[in-house]
């Protein structure tokens, strides 16, 4: 029990400092290569990273962006 209560939070300070060492692409950079690929996916993928880095506002421009080329592959 005590191993236990030992690892948790070192294991919550490993994730959080590797997700520091590999931050997300710049927005604009993905905006790029989403629209160069024509590839809405790499808008959500991204905006999953900030959302996990709790960088809402930069996710739902993302988002937004990402639904709107979905929108306009469609047709719609």
């Amino acid at each position: 029990m005590a191993a236990i209560a030992i690892m948790a939070p070192v294991a919550a300070v490993r994730a959080q400092s590797q997700a520091e060492q590999n931050p997300p692409p710049d927005v604009n950079v993905v905006f790029r290569a989403a629209t160069a690929q024509k590839n809405h996916e790499i808008l959500d993928n991204a905006a999953v990273s900030y959302e996990q880095l709790r960088k809402f506002a930069e996710a739902q421009k993302l988002r937004e962006a990402s639904l709107a080329m979905v929108e306009q592959q469609s047709g719609s």
